[in-house]
């Protein structure tokens, strides 16, 4: 009994939140990930530092140049992006194909945490490798939603920047624009026709 007690007063007070994250981290990787990823190995080599885990988790990167923000963006997990914020996470990082966190936040239709990240932003209008911007993202998932909470942030941020009808006719690399994604949405054309300046 006495051995059980000594455990309990030396367990490390963030071991419960970081194999929380890790199992959250090897769910998302689960698809993607190159090579053998195993949390209580990372949390082994980490006993004496733990509060650093999280930071060190930003270098694991999956096939896609993925970065655990990225997962939590396009999985609209609020909590972990919160925790990965908290750790100093770079909220900016690109994947493979240039999509910043706010990307694929959009891309998921993560209206939750569509808010939050255009406060990372140094520009309204930032283009991935296939030419879409925020814009193209959030209308491409089909989440009334998530294109006002986006339109909503980047208007608050850029009121000087940002304008709907340029960021509408913005065309990607493949000549597509949000307007032209919109027409598949109906209630996200309607809003577009009620909110264009």
């Amino acid at each position: 009994m006495a051995a059980a007690a000594s455990e309990t007063e030396i367990k490390d007070p963030f071991a419960d939140e970081i194999r929380n994250f890790f199992d959250k981290l090897k769910k998302c990787y689960a698809h993607d990930y190159e090579g053998d990823f195993n949390p209580s190995n990372f949390l082994k080599s980490c006993d004496a530092a733990t509060q650093n885990a999280l930071k060190d988790a930003e270098d694991i990167k999956s096939a896609s140049k993925n970065r655990p923000v990225h997962y939590a963006a396009l999985y609209n997990d609020a909590e972990l992006l919160d925790t990965l914020f908290n750790y100093q996470a770079d909220m900016t990082r690109k994947n493979k194909l240039g999509s910043s966190v706010l990307h694929l936040a959009c891309c998921a239709g993560s209206a939750d945490v569509v808010e939050t990240l255009v406060e990372y932003l140094k520009s309204p209008d930032d283009q991935n490798k296939l030419g879409n911007s925020y814009l193209h993202c959030a209308v491409l998932s089909g989440s009334l939603d998530c294109v006002i909470a986006l339109v909503g942030a980047l208007r608050k941020k850029f009121p000087d920047e940002f304008e709907l009808r340029p960021a509408l006719k913005k065309r990607n690399f493949a000549s597509y624009t949000p307007g032209m994604y919109a027409s598949y949405y109906e209630d996200v054309t309607d809003w577009f026709r009620e909110n264009v300046e």
